[in-house]
């Protein structure tokens, strides 16, 4: 993809805060790097079946080569990756990733798609919020105007967290049952990037 003139680069590889998770436990929320392929390959065998069909609206049960480098080597301006690292014991264990990635406008400038998944055993945490707002706010510096999401409407998780940051709805699905919402991004969204998430746990 054509890099925008009207998006920039707010964050690179190097990128990373420091969050709390509902329980007390730090999250570490980073870039994701071209080494977190062996992290996407865990993350799908420990997503149940009803997760992987949330995620990719089919029952996928193993990514190709070509998908591991699409979701792992990432430019950082068309398309942006964050990993959230939970303290287990005395080291840190992927728990969700959330990317957005730039798509067509809607006439008032760049939008951007979002999706974000946790693992099973640390939903319910405040993860998912902690990784939509991080996103929100690295959108909104790099100069994105809006964010749009696909969601099967059985998904009522990620609804739920999507009405919290109140995200409107723009269709209802029909017949495949997806449906999408949007919310606009302002400057007053854009903050500070590296502390956003930090004391953040709800949702």
């Amino acid at each position: 993809m054509t890099e925008s003139p009207l998006i920039s680069r707010s964050i690179d590889v190097d990128y990373s805060s420091v969050a709390i998770a509902r329980d007390g436990r730090q999250i570490i929320v980073r870039a994701i790097r071209p080494d977190d392929k062996v992290i996407f390959e865990d993350e799908l065998r420990h997503l149940s079946p009803e997760s992987r069909y949330f995620r990719f609206f089919t029952p996928k049960t193993e990514l190709t080569a070509k998908e591991l480098k699409y979701f792992s080597e990432l430019d950082f301006v068309n398309h942006v990756g964050l990993i959230a690292l939970i303290q287990e014991n005395d080291t840190f264990v992927a728990a969700g990733t959330g990317r957005y990635i730039v798509c067509a406008g809607n006439g008032k400038g760049p939008s951007a798609e979002v999706a974000f998944e946790v693992k099973e055993e640390f939903q319910n945490l405040g993860i998912a919020t902690i990784l939509l707002r991080e996103l929100t706010c690295i959108a909104s510096k790099s100069g994105i105007k809006q964010l749009v999401a696909f969601v099967l409407n059985t998904n009522s998780k990620m609804l739920s967290v999507l009405r919290k940051f109140h995200w409107k709805y723009q269709s209802h699905g029909g017949s495949a049952g997806v449906i999408t919402l949007s919310k606009e991004l302002s400057n007053a969204e854009s903050g500070d990037i590296r502390t956003s998430s930090q004391n953040h746990s709800e949702g």
